[in-house]
């Protein structure tokens, strides 16, 4: 998610319990996606590597065992 002041861009996933809510900021439109929501969210294109890229490093800065 890009959160400069300007311009806010991402996706978000909420889960609470049984209860989940997608959010798509897009500037200052936000769109909810309350129905299928963790499909939607699933199915968006990632910015960020996936987790299990070798070699990513962790949030410390050390690269990974």
């Amino acid at each position: 998610m890009d959160m400069e002041q300007a311009q806010r861009r991402g996706d978000l996933y909420l889960r609470w319990g049984l209860l989940g809510a997608g959010i798509e900021l897009d500037g200052g439109k936000r769109t909810w996606h309350l129905a299928g929501a963790r499909a939607w969210y699933d199915s968006r294109p990632r910015v960020l590597p996936d987790a299990s890229t070798p070699g990513r490093a962790n949030p410390a800065g050390s690269p990974d065992r």
